[in-house]
This record gives C-alpha cells, sequence and structure tokens, in this order.
C-alpha cells in the first residue's frame, strides 16, 4: 500500500514539475524549450520530438522540433514516418508505444498542434507515468497554441497599423525615391520655368537650391545634336508643345553653361493630361536626363579597337574595307586612290631581332607614313606587314607622288635594334578609285596586282594598276576565286561549296600510336573540284583566310561529334591567331564542342605572320585547357623556326616538305632533317615528315627518327565522309 502511495505521490510532483515547467511566458518558444527541457530531466528521456501541423487559424506552419537539436530527423526512424502525414489531432492523449531494439517511443496526440514523441533508452514507461504525462502534454499543447493564436491576432493588427502608416508615408517614400534616382529628372511648367528638379539633377545641371527655381531652363543648359553638335532646344521645344513629348533614340549632347558636356539620352513628356484628372489648368513638362557619358566613351573605344590595330594605333583589315566599302559605294564627285604596300626585308628583321624588334619598326614605319599622307587621308594596316593608304578626293597623280614620297622615307630609314641596324624597303602599288567602281574587293586586287609586279621587278619602287592583258587576266582570275570563296562561304550556294578532304598522317616508329587525319579543303563547282592552291593566294590577299579557317573548324567539330575514331588535324593561320577578335570566334566554336575538342590538333601555318606572340602563347595554353593540341606546320623554312618551336606550346612538328622531297639524294636535307629531329626529341615534341612520296623517302625519315609521316606514299586524300580510310 505504501509503495503505492509513493508511486502515485511522485507521478503527481512529476505532474507538477511539468506544470511549473510552463510558466507565465508569452514566448511559444520559449514555452516549448523550457518544457520539453525539463520533461527530459525529469523522465530521463534520450529526446522529444514535436511534430508541429500546419494551422492557419492560430499562425503554425509545418515544421519539426527536435531537443536536443542535434537528434536525428524524424525520418530517420522509418518506423515513426506516420506520424509526418497524418492529419492534425482533433483531441489531446496517449496514442501508442513503439519498442525497436533497445529504444522505447511514446506518442501523444496534441490538439490543433500535432504530435508530442518521447524517447526513451533505459527502460519503459508504466502505465501510470503514460497516464500522467496526458496533463502536462494536454496543457503544454493549449498554452503553446494559445500563445500563437495571441501572436497571430498580435501580427494582423501590427499589420494593420504598418499599412496605415505606409499610406500616410505614401507621398514622402515617393519624393524620397524621385530624389534618390541616378537620372536627372527635371519639371518645367508651360514657359519653361524650372518648377522642380531632384538632387541629381542639381548637379548635373548645375542649379543652386535657392535660386533655381522659377529660372527658365535655358539659363542652365542647352542640347545639341550628337553627330554635328548643332543646337536643337528650339526644335525639342517645339515638337514638345505641337506632339506633348519628344523622345531621340540617339544620345544627345547636354551642354551646361558650366562649360561641361554630357552624352545623355533625353526623354521629355507632356503631363498634362494626367493632372487634368486632379484638376490642375496648368502645364507641366517632365523632363529625363540619363547621363550615359562613361557608357558612350567605353562603346567608343570598343569601337576603335573592333577596328583599328593596337600595335600601330593604324586602322586594321576590317576597318580599312569598312571604309572601302563606304567609299566605293557613295556618290563621290572627285576620284580618289589607293595604295597597297608591302615592306621589304621585314621577315629579316623579325628573324634576327624577334617579335619586338618587328612590332617596333612596324610602329615606326607608320609614324612615318602618317607625316606623308593627308589629314583626311585614312592609314590601314591589313596584313602582318602590308599596310593600305585610301587618298580620298585626290587625283592619281598627286597619289603617285605621294607613295613616291613614302617609298623615300622608308628607304632612308635606319632602325636600330640592340647595336644593329637594318634597313628595308616598301613596294607599292597605286590605283584611282574611279566614279564607275561599284566593287570594293576589285579595287584592292587592283592595287595588290601593282604591289606585286613591284615585287616582282625588284623591288622598292612604285607601280601603277594599269589595263594590261596580263594583269586585266591575272585580276580577273582573283576576283574570279574571289567570288567562289565568297559563295562558298555562304553554305546556301549550291554552285560553290566547301568540300571537306582527308589524309592520313600515319605513325612509323611506334605501332601502338594511332593515325591522325589532316583535313583538306576544296571548293566544288559543277562536279569540279578547286584546289587549296588557286584559291588560297586570293583568300590571303583579300583578307579571307581567318573566315575560311573558322568554316573548316567548325565543320570539322561536327564531323567529330558523329565520328570520334580519329585525331583531326586543322589548319590554322598565324594570320587568325593574331586578331583578337577571330581568336575570340575560335574559342567560342571550341567552347561549343567540349566533348570533341580533345580530338582536335591545330597545325599552326605561317607562323610569319604572327605579330603578338604573347598573346598567341597565352591563347594556345587557353586551348591547351580545353583539350586542344597544336602543331608547327612547314617547320624549318625559316631562321625563326627554332624561336617558335621554343616559344610556341606545341606538340607536334611537321617537317617542311622541301627537306624531304630531296632527302635520299641531298646529304644537306637529310642533316637538317636529322636535326629538327634531334631538337624536337628534346623537347619531347612528336615530329612528323610531310610529301612522304616513295618507299625510299619512308624508310629514310623512319631511319632519321621521324615519329609520323605524310604522303602520297601511305594515303591519297580522299572525302572526309568517306567512312572507310584507304591507305597506299
Amino acid at each position: 500500500m505504501r509503495v503505492a502511495m509513493n508511486n502515485t505521490h511522485r507521478l503527481v510532483m512529476l505532474q507538477h514539475e511539468l506544470f511549473m515547467a510552463l510558466g507565465s511566458s508569452s514566448d511559444p518558444q520559449e514555452i516549448c524549450e523550457r518544457f520539453t527541457m525539463r520533461a527530459i530531466k525529469a523522465l530521463n528521456l534520450r529526446c522529444i520530438y514535436i511534430l508541429q501541423k500546419e494551422n492557419k487559424a492560430v499562425g503554425l506552419i509545418e515544421q519539426q522540433h527536435r531537443i536536443p537539436i542535434m537528434a536525428p530527423q524524424i525520418e530517420s526512424h522509418p518506423h515513426l514516418a506516420q506520424y509526418l502525414d497524418a492529419e492534425i489531432p482533433e483531441s489531446n492523449g496517449f496514442l501508442e508505444e513503439r519498442i525497436v531494439g533497445n529504444c522505447y517511443w511514446y506518442c501523444y496526440k496534441v490538439k490543433n498542434l500535432g504530435f508530442m514523441i518521447l524517447e526513451r533508452t533505459t527502460k519503459a514507461f508504466d502505465e501510470g507515468l503514460i497516464t500522467a504525462m496526458n496533463a502536462p502534454i494536454s496543457r503544454f499543447g493549449q498554452i503553446y497554441v494559445d500563445r500563437m493564436l495571441f501572436l497571430l491576432n498580435e501580427q494582423q493588427r501590427h499589420q494593420i497599423k504598418t499599412i496605415s502608416e505606409n499610406l500616410k508615408a505614401e507621398k514622402n517614400k515617393l519624393e524620397h525615391i524621385l530624389n534618390a534616382i541616378n537620372d536627372c529628372v527635371l519639371v518645367l511648367d508651360a514657359e519653361g520655368m524650372v518648377y522642380f528638379v531632384n538632387p541629381t539633377g542639381r548637379r548635373l545641371l548645375a542649379i543652386n537650391d535657392k535660386s533655381g527655381r522659377s529660372q527658365h531652363f535655358t539659363q542652365y543648359f542647352r542640347i545639341l545634336d550628337h553627330e554635328n553638335s548643332q543646337d536643337i532646344t528650339r526644335e525639342i521645344v517645339e515638337t514638345c508643345e505641337g506632339d506633348g513629348q519628344w523622345f531621340y533614340e540617339k544620345p544627345v549632347i547636354l551642354s551646361t553653361t558650366d562649360n561641361r558636356m554630357h552624352v545623355v539620352r533625353l526623354n521629355v513628356q507632356n503631363m498634362s493630361k494626367l493632372l487634368d484628372t486632379l484638376k490642375s489648368d496648368n502645364t507641366y513638362y517632365v523632363c529625363t536626363f540619363t547621363d550615359i557619358t562613361e557608357a558612350y566613351e567605353l562603346e567608343q573605344k570598343l569601337k576603335w579597337r573592333a577596328s583599328h590595330d593596337p600595335l600601330t594605333q593604324a586602322y586594321n583589315r576590317r576597318g580599312f574595307e569598312d571604309k572601302m566599302s563606304a567609299l566605293v559605294g557613295s556618290k563621290r564627285y572627285l576620284s580618289s586612290a589607293l595604295i597597297c604596300m608591302d615592306l621589304d626585308r621585314f621577315k629579316h628583321v623579325n628573324d634576327l631581332g624577334g617579335h619586338p624588334a618587328g612590332d617596333a619598326l612596324l610602329q615606326q614605319v607608320t609614324s612615318l607614313m602618317q607625316h606623308e599622307i593627308r589629314k583626311n587621308d585614312v592609314i590601314a594596316r591589313v596584313g602582318g606587314d602590308e599596310f593600305c593608304v585610301i587618298l580620298n578626293h585626290c587625283k592619281i597623280e598627286v597619289a603617285l607622288k605621294i607613295a613616291e614620297r613614302i617609298r623615300k622615307r622608308i628607304d632612308r630609314l635606319r632602325f636600330s635594334w640592340e647595336g644593329s641596324i637594318f634597313t628595308i624597303g616598301i613596294s607599292l602599288g597605286v590605283t584611282e578609285i574611279k566614279m564607275e567602281d561599284t566593287d570594293a574587293d576589285a579595287v584592292f586586287l587592283r592595287a595588290d596586282e601593282a604591289c606585286l609586279m613591284s615585287k616582282e621587278n625588284g623591288r622598292n619602287q612604285v607601280t601603277l594598276a594599269e589595263n594590261s592583258q596580263s594583269q586585266q587576266g591575272s585580276r580577273e582570275g582573283h576576283m574570279n576565286y574571289l567570288h567562289c570563296i565568297n559563295r562558298a562561304l555562304t553554305d546556301s550556294d549550291q554552285d560553290f561549296r566547301f568540300v571537306l578532304y582527308k589524309q592520313a598522317i600515319m605513325p612509323i616508329t611506334d605501332s601502338n600510336r594511332k593515325p591522325h587525319l589532316e583535313i583538306l579543303l576544296r571548293i566544288q563547282n559543277q562536279g569540279k573540284l578547286i584546289p587549296p592552291n588557286a584559291f588560297l593566294p586570293t583568300a590571303e590577299r583579300s583578307g579571307k583566310v581567318s573566315e575560311i579557317d573558322l568554316w573548316v573548324l567548325e565543320n570539322t567539330l561536327k564531323y567529330l561529334r558523329q565520328n570520334k575514331d580519329y585525331m583531326l588535324n586543322v589548319n590554322i593561320s598565324g594570320v587568325t591567331l593574331s586578331a583578337a577578335n577571330s581568336r575570340a570566334k575560335l574559342f567560342n566554336v571550341i567552347s561549343e564542342y567540349p566533348a570533341e575538342a580533345s580530338l582536335i590538333c591545330l597545325e599552326i601555318t605561317e607562323t610569319s605572320a604572327i605579330t603578338n606572340l604573347t598573346q598567341c602563347i597565352e591563347f594556345m595554353e587557353k586551348l591547351n585547357y580545353l583539350g586542344v593540341c597544336f602543331a608547327l606546320d612547314d617547320f624549318g623554312t625559316g631562321v625563326s623556326s627554332f624561336g617558335y618551336l621554343k616559344n610556341l606550346p606545341v606538340k607536334y612538328l611537321k617537317i617542311d616538305g622541301s627537306f624531304i622531297r630531296d632527302i635520299c639524294h641531298n646529304e644537306i636535307d637529310a642533316i637538317v632533317v636529322q636535326s629538327i629531329i634531334s631538337a624536337a626529341n628534346a623537347m619531347n615534341i612528336s615530329t612528323v615528315a610531310e610529301y612522304v612520296s616513295d618507299t625510299d623517302i619512308l624508310d629514310k625519315v623512319t631511319q632519321l627518327g621521324a615519329d609520323f609521316a605524310q604522303g602520297y606514299c601511305l594515303s591519297q586524300p580522299q572525302p572526309l565522309h568517306e567512312q572507310t580510310l584507304e591507305l597506299a
């Protein structure tokens, strides 16, 4: 009997202790923490879970309380997961006991709240304890829900108060927004007097806070046309008086009375219709000025970079072509002239002094040319050491004199570099740009043909383009090929199409290596193939090489997407690698094919055309990161070849065919090839012998240690899309 009374007393004391834990706090979170912590201690629990269900009526959201907080989620106990999806209880009371291993779980329903689950590991509750917990848990749920309801009501009352305050402060808010806006906001009355101006406007227009209002706007600024700087203020006023608004897509110049100029976008609106609804007879104009001076200057810089050569500050090929197209397409009443120029012995300076010497020479040459042409003439660097000058409104006789002055100036130049003195020359071709000319490319080819005649006739001279039969035939041939190239580049002309061929590059010293395929280009016209040696010179002279390079690369990558059996070698000109816009396009194309990039080897041709070695190396390293590798093509033909081998991050080296053709009969060729292979081996670079036309040559290059061979002895060129690879 005494034991029973003691047990009852203990349960009553437990209930009392838990009731006391509820206390008088108004914070539901504090009530929850105090009650559960007291229950864990008093009942020797491992943890308590409170599964709070959504109850919008009292402001409850669905969430899970775990005490202590480091207790595992209830989801980790699959035997209790049913409570997560259960409906909110409508009554209080003990629900069930679960025993899993040495863990005892006791679930209680809590009306309008959810479920409380007690976890114990020491021993099970007896029935008296299970029943005794009903009262404090029910009381906890009632107090917790009541406090949440109270907070919900408080929140709603606070929201009503906030809405009321917001409505009262709306005018002040709008004024603050207007004052904080980065645009200039100016309000004028019908007479043009300043009615309102925000702080940004006061700074932009230099309007004093005190004296600014009631002054005419022309006391502070005028509006000028952006292109010709003419005053258009009166035009804007008249337009607004008639149409009620003024908006110009192009920027205008805001000229303030303190002699500051800003490039702005201006929008003027007549607000009389809006004010009519407010029963006002006054007319007001709201003017917004968006200051775009910095953005405009940046845009102009980007445009300049796109059309100018950063090394010489002259126009680049793109800028030159734009100027030529505009000139030829314009209605001119005076003839103009074009000079094409090619430096003589520039490669000698580049080979001996390196690219820094070549760059410095190009800058000096450009400066000398600038002194000999007129202010409105256009000078452009259209290639590595090639320049053009557009002489606007210039008779051909005067153009020839200017060309001769340039020739003499360059001929007298003594270029000094690191103790060495270099002399160069210049070959020039001059043509008249006539009224009847309609094709800028044709004009350029005339002058370029004359420049080539200067080089062929001994260099360092001026040649006037003439309409002799031989020159006319040569120009027509170039124009025909240019026509073919332009049509093939469209991808939509069925009469002229670029087609890709392949030729195997076979391993000859290591049978475990897989062959490469070099991608070759042809133009197909009515069933006939035009070989690259026919049209590529025209492409180089007309600046189409980069476009062709990109076309070949993109179509090769498309092929690789479906055919990943071999690594494909694609030729890329040094001209393409030297132009920033071409490099950007090249990178974007390869980035679109990440899975195929590691199967591309770019063969760099015309290394002498590389004008900025540092930028070229950085770009190659970026492509290396994407998986692309590089080969140096036609290696050994220039003094600077080993310089490129040392600096450029290449994996393969293709020995120029001029050393391979007679290698069996020319001891010097064999010695050169042997030295190239030795240098490449020392740098862990694989070598490719080109133009291997018979088995004797194949045996010889194999004996010398070349890693790969390419030529008709091994494989004939065949269409890329043929499934089989035919070997000789």
